[in-house]
């Protein structure tokens, strides 16, 4: 068969997506009006972003890897979307922020509605719980499809992997805010777990589990996860809130690790040196801070270091993707993808 665009992938599994969430709001109305509102709020975060790669990824390697029954596969594949929102919750509640997609995220739609108690552990709290409803829909999606009770059981064990070592990837990336001499291998140690397993090879090894077989990939995920996670710090840094969906001084006001500002700290002049010290990890830096900073990391050559490392990063995975047990046609897709990832950050 031919194979769906991303947009195609998208369109079908936003519609999977709507049906399912309805059914959970019809349900939750049945409970209590507070229900029905955290089930509408989830729905409303997890239509209004996203492009779907992870349900892609899993439908190419699905038919890359001989499946059919795309109904079936449709209805499961939304358990990585769901995964994914409520691992994206749960990390913004870790980094304190209340944006996301471009708008206020759960935290912060419900942190506006506080009436008498604190309002941000107000809106935390109800994010914590939407985060746990999202998780708990995700093994909902595969128990519920058309596979065999043997292929349901696998796919859930791979759920169970990618939050696993996304947790923790998490818990290091969070420690290494605290951490006074993080190192370039600290830092890929976090991105392969937090982003690389979840974002690359679960969602591959899903949609090959789902035709009924398997595939080693990690030699091509780990290269694409840390190529994927190097452009996003770029863009967090460079880019504008329209991009990213969230306040663009974010990761400098948060003091993120990232490849950026440990290339600016080991290569900054002196005074710049000291400069960014002071602007990285500032709770309240503003948009000049911001223009500062950028022009600090350009002037020690951190911003084209980053880019070249993300290219030899892509240059690796596309030299392992040709190992890769699918179908040409589904390692063209794959590469075409891969070839949008670098692309982000020009």
């Amino acid at each position: 068969m031919s194979l769906y665009s991303v947009a195609d992938v998208k369109q079908r599994v936003d519609h999977e997506l709507v049906e399912y969430l309805d059914r959970k709001i019809q349900r939750a109305q049945s409970i209590d009006p507070a229900s029905e509102q955290m089930m509408n709020e989830i729905k409303t975060f997890i239509m209004r972003g996203g492009k779907r790669l992870r349900p892609y990824l899993a439908y190419v390697s699905y038919v890359g890897s001989g499946g059919d029954g795309i109904d079936a596969f449709f209805k499961s594949a939304i358990a990585l979307e769901f995964m994914h929102n409520f691992l994206l919750v749960h990390d913004d509640i870790i980094d304190r922020d209340e944006v996301r997609y471009g708008d206020v995220n759960i935290a912060g739609a419900y942190k506006q509605r506080a009436q008498r108690i604190d309002p941000t552990h107000y809106g935390l709290s109800n994010a914590l719980l939407a985060g746990d409803f999202e998780m708990s829909f995700a093994y909902d999606a595969v128990q519920n499809c058309s596979f065999d009770a043997q292929r349901k059981l696998e796919l859930i064990h791979m759920l169970n992997e990618a939050v696993w070592f996304t947790g923790l990837g998490e818990q290091l990336d969070f420690l290494a805010e605290d951490e006074t001499n993080v190192t370039q291998d600290m830092l890929y140690k976090i991105h392969v777990n937090k982003t690389a397993f979840y974002s690359i090879e679960a969602p591959m090894r899903f949609g090959a589990i789902a035709a009924g077989t398997d595939i080693s990939i990690s030699a091509f995920a780990e290269p694409l996860g840390l190529a994927y996670q190097i452009t996003d710090d770029i863009i967090g840094m460079f880019g504008e809130q329209e991009e990213t969906g969230k306040p663009v001084v974010s990761d400098l006001a948060e003091g993120k690790a990232t490849i950026l500002s440990l290339h600016t700290l080991m290569h900054a002049s002196g005074e710049d040196k000291a400069r960014f010290q002071q602007l990285l990890g500032k709770v309240d830096a503003n948009d000049t801070d911001l223009a500062e900073a950028r022009e600090i990391m350009q002037r020690s050559g951190s911003l084209e270091f980053a880019r070249t490392q993300a290219q030899q990063h892509i240059d690796r995975a596309l030299i392992e993707l040709e190992t890769v047990r699918l179908t040409d046609e589904a390692r063209q897709a794959i590469a075409e993808l891969v070839a949008k990832f670098t692309n982000r950050s020009k």
